[in-house]
């Protein structure tokens, strides 16, 4: 689903989401999105237009959805400024989603990035994983000119997580802490070239 800004709202036009090639189908998608003036459904054949002046509009609201939106790059930096208020599947799958845009070469690698680097104290290592599976997909192809500035901002975004999770196991640990560590100390170390 491709996001556009229009008068009075947005317009949401439907495509064939494949990674070479353009397809040719279309379908009736079901779809929960998000404002300011609260959740609503609508479902989007060809295309649609969502009525809102919000500048928040979250497509996929619950991330249970199985389409890809792709929105514009004002609207990615709003909803990046609002990652907090996602719930943890839906800052999955805005994550997945602008990664997945990326590879298809309908959104630049900086996007991906500023995205990305919003994620700050976040705590759930799906949303860590999805995050830096992209990273490290981007690290196999980025210039070796370049690769200090993603290494630094690597370093920079996981670090403090890192700092904050510990480098070795606690007494009392969850599961979940334990796994987010894992995911947090391979990529400040693999990606971040982290040597401590």
């Amino acid at each position: 689903l491709d996001v556009t800004i229009v008068s009075g709202g947005y317009r949401i036009t439907q495509r064939h989401f494949r990674f070479l090639g353009a397809g040719e189908s279309t379908w009736r998608v079901p779809v929960r999105y998000r404002s300011e003036s609260g959740e609503d459904r609508i479902v989007i054949g060809a295309a649609a237009d969502v009525p809102t002046a919000s500048q928040s509009l979250f497509l996929n609201s619950g991330g249970d959805g199985f389409y890809r939106v792709n929105y514009p790059a004002a609207q990615l930096g709003t909803l990046a400024a609002a990652l907090n208020r996602l719930v943890p599947a839906e800052r999955y799958t805005l994550i997945a989603d602008a990664w997945a845009n990326v590879l298809s070469g309908d959104k630049p690698a900086q996007e991906f990035i500023e995205l990305v680097a919003a994620l700050g104290d976040e705590q759930q290592p799906d949303v860590w994983g999805v995050a830096l599976g992209g990273l490290a997909e981007l690290d196999r192809v980025i210039s070796s000119d370049d690769r200090s500035a993603l290494q630094a901002l690597v370093r920079n975004l996981v670090g403090a997580q890192v700092a904050q999770v510990g480098w070795s196991v606690a007494p009392g640990d969850s599961d979940l802490r334990r796994r987010l560590r894992g995911l947090l100390l391979r990529g400040v170390c693999n990606r971040g070239d982290d040597r401590r």
